[in-house]
């Protein structure tokens, strides 16, 4: 059962290095935009940077300029039988860091591609699925995939050349100087001519898969890497290889990476097993070995700086958890030292792009989308991205910041569009978040069992005392701030006295986890959400357990509880369950009042707007307006239509709402009445 969380606020301490993010006002596809078809909710902005799966190619790349990025984002569905290829080309400008160009492909996915050197053009490759025709008509048809080459004007978006190939697969492509001479590795090394759509006279000594390319100063050679652990410099236009390279304490496994020098005379080669070796590129001695991890046992993405001996690259898993978010180590190895610089946990996942500028690394693919390391001494100059992971709460302070957390643990501070501030991980995912009503102090809590209690004259956190002994599902402030109270997994709510830290009471009576409390508005009752398929309501005085009232407990719902709120007058209770009902209460004469039904999965929270208007959120990847006074929908954000889900929610205002999902998003709404 995962934690719901309550929709609330929190204060953000200061962090050290400089953060940015993308304000994706200006330009949000139509895709997006057509998520509130009804027209009550028009989309902004969207915050944060889209999810990148790890792909099985070299699919992203970086013009040598450092200006453009390129993604493929593989969004094929189906089956064996029955695929449908889909993909769409992501185009970022990193100078503007604004919303991604979108290009999208049907009937295609991409498995390798690159940019020109002017970044003007991008050689994609992938596949096409050919049916077969049936021999028999009593077996299920077949099919059958063929690679293709298209060469694309990312300024017009439009195919320059394209066409079939006689391959199945295409792993790794590579663009010549000209622009119209292409390289493309899987099984061995082929030439193309682009313009005419053929297959060049093939290389001779070819044997094994080429998994990796990399063209030295000049673009008249080039390296490639295969599947038995050699690389092989070669010239563009000959047949007989210049020259091999081959370790003797190298495993025979496949060479997924390259990185050259900027004058070519050293290169860097990363294997599967995570060894990494330094050459020279004129006699073909290996300067150095760096042994294998037992850890990170892939290397994910590597370069080569400007000095010829520092390496950077990234050692990840092979098959990360979607949860690991410290999987990874970046590290500067000197390779004539054979000694490592420095080295950091990092989170990206999957095959990243490495760029060198100087002494700056630009590093992009990550969860993080973008981040630039300084080379010389380790230190993370700025990340561009925003969360790692689903977002648990949003809400938004006083002078209009909003603030989200995310499974990975972090909170985030985001002012006009930009990223501003962001905590350490604090030992897992923060489920709660809450704030007092003069915003002086907040509270988190969450997996780490910790609640952390934030005040605007400080910079870190106090935490208080563990006395929960299972995760803090929600958090929620008294009106005059001087008490709170958490829910947990461990199926208690305790109340706090916020002067000292310390828990005053614990309330016992629901028998699995509780995953929302809410104060009333009068402060006289604790209302609580449960797995145990109740609503219960515990009486309160002064802070504390009213012992001469009997608490009430609500059941209709035939699932676990997962979210509740009061109304502002405090006389309406709503709660959301996996049931997939909300349910209104009379809950002060402890009676069921009637069904909202209408969502198709777990309702996961429940916002009042006003009195008369409610909007709710549920995992059948939608948020519904609704109307209390009739019980009907009067608006729908489809988010469906985009392949992505809600994931909590929370009002900047009257007319304002923002939206935070399972992939890494923000979207700021505006409401119309």
């Amino acid at each position: 059962m995962r934690p719901i969380i309550r929709l609330l606020l929190v204060v953000l301490a200061a962090s050290g290095s400089t953060i940015s993010a993308q304000d994706k006002s200006a330009a949000i596809p139509p895709r997006f935009q057509s998520l509130a078809k009804d027209g009550r909710f028009r989309l902004t902005r969207i915050l944060g940077t889209p999810e990148m799966a790890p792909t099985f190619g070299h699919t992203s790349s970086f013009s040598a300029d450092g200006k453009l990025a390129v993604y493929a984002e593989d969004l094929t569905t189906g089956d064996e039988k029955t695929p449908r290829l889909r993909s769409r080309l992501l185009i970022w400008d990193l100078q503007s860091k604004a919303w991604p160009r979108e290009i999208d492909f049907t009937g295609k996915n991409v498995t390798a591609l690159t940019l020109s050197a002017d970044g003007s053009k991008v050689l994609l490759a992938g596949q096409v699925v050919v049916v077969k025709a049936r021999a028999d008509k009593d077996k299920d048809q077949e099919n059958d995939y063929r690679a293709y080459l298209s060469l694309l004007d990312l300024n017009t978006g439009k195919e320059i050349y394209g066409f079939l190939t006689k391959d199945t697969l295409i792993y790794s492509v590579a663009l010549a100087a000209d622009g119209n001479t292409a390289l493309t590795g899987w099984e061995g090394v082929k030439r193309w001519d682009l313009k005419q759509g053929k297959e060049l006279a093939p290389f001779k000594d070819v044997v094994g898969s080429m998994m990796a390319f990399a063209w030295l100063p000049g673009g008249a050679q080039f390296l490639a890497g295969d599947n038995f652990g050699k690389v092989v410099l070669r010239d563009l236009g000959k047949d007989n290889p210049v020259r091999t390279y081959e370790s003797k304490q190298r495993k025979v496994a496949f060479t997924w990476w390259l990185g050259v020098s900027r004058d070519g005379k050293r290169f860097v080669s990363g294997n599967e097993y995570s060894q990494v070796s330094l050459w020279e590129t004129s006699t073909g001695k290996e300067i150095s070995l760096l042994p294998s991890d037992p850890v990170h046992d892939f290397v994910n993405a590597i370069a080569l700086a400007d000095d010829g001996k520092t390496v950077l690259c990234v050692r990840g898993k092979a098959n990360p958890a979607p949860d690991d978010f410290a999987g990874a180590r970046l590290m500067a190895w000197d390779g004539e030292a054979n000694k490592v610089l420095w080295s950091h946990t990092v989170s990206y996942r999957g095959r990243v792009s490495m760029l060198v500028q100087g002494d700056k690394l630009l590093v992009g693919g990550g969860p993080n989308l973008f981040e630039t390391w300084n080379i010389k001494d380790g230190k993370l100059l700025e990340s561009w991205g925003g969360h790692k992971g689903s977002l648990n709460a949003l809400a938004v302070t006083t002078r209009g910041d909003i603030l989200s957390t995310g499974q990975e643990g972090v909170l985030m501070t985001w002012r006009n569009g930009q990223l501003v501030d962001k905590s350490p991980s604090l030992g897992g995912p923060i489920l709660a978040l809450a704030i007092s009503k003069n915003r002086e102090h907040g509270l988190t809590g969450g997996a780490d069992l910790a609640i952390r209690h934030w005040s605007a004259k400080f910079e870190r956190p106090a935490v208080w005392k563990r006395s929960h002994t299972g995760a803090i599902t929600s958090l929620a402030f008294s009106d005059d701030g001087s008490w709170a109270c958490s829910g947990s997994a461990d199926r208690t709510i305790k109340i706090w006295n916020l002067a000292t830290g310390k828990d005053v009471a614990t309330i016992t009576g629901h028998s699995e986890t509780v995953n929302a409390v809410a104060i009333s508005p009068d402060e006289r009752w604790i209302a609580s959400a449960s797995d145990d398929k109740t609503v219960r309501l515990s009486p309160i005085k002064d802070g504390k357990p009213d012992r001469d009232r009997d608490p009430v407990v609500l059941e209709k719902h035939t699932k676990a509880v997962l979210c509740v709120a009061f109304s502002p007058d405090g006389k309406t209770l709503l709660s959301g369950s996996q049931d997939q009902k909300i349910i209104a209460w009379k809950w002060q004469k402890g009676e069921f009042d009637f069904f909202i039904p209408g969502h198709k999965n777990w309702v996961t929270s429940i916002v009042f707007v006003d009195e008369k208007t409610v909007l709710s959120c549920s995992d059948d990847l939608s948020i519904c307006e609704w109307d209390m006074a009739t019980g009907n929908e009067t608006a729908r954000i489809d988010f469906g239509s985009v392949g992505d889900s809600p994931r909590c929610m929370t009002l900047a205002g009257p007319d304002r709402l923002l939206v935070g999902t399972s992939s890494w998003l923000i979207y700021d709404f505006q409401r119309r009445k």
